[in-house]
């Protein structure tokens, strides 16, 4: 079954990813991933990348959290490009 969402569940993955590091989505169904980043570096041109397209581009202040979610196709690859800490990431898978 390739139906997003059946026979999948949330898995936390904070200390096993790694920011600036591409991962494949080698699951063979479509997952969900829930990142949260941390200021603590003011830093700009940060990027959330899936499939080697930046879906997102974002800045990062000293006292800002900033969450976001999306989906990466079965067999894309997925990066999160940041100089800032990732306080969490998990994916439903």
């Amino acid at each position: 079954d390739r139906d997003f969402g059946v026979g999948q569940v949330q898995q936390r993955f904070t200390s096993g990813r790694i920011a600036n590091t591409t991962y494949t989505n080698s699951t063979g169904k479509p997952i969900e991933v829930r990142i949260l980043v941390n200021g603590g570096v003011s830093s700009t041109g940060n990027t959330i990348q899936v499939g080697g397209v930046d879906i997102y581009e974002f800045d990062v202040h000293t006292n800002m959290s900033a969450p976001f979610w999306f989906t990466v196709l079965a067999g894309q690859t997925y990066r999160i490009n940041v100089t800032s800490t990732i306080n969490s990431w998990s994916e439903l898978r």
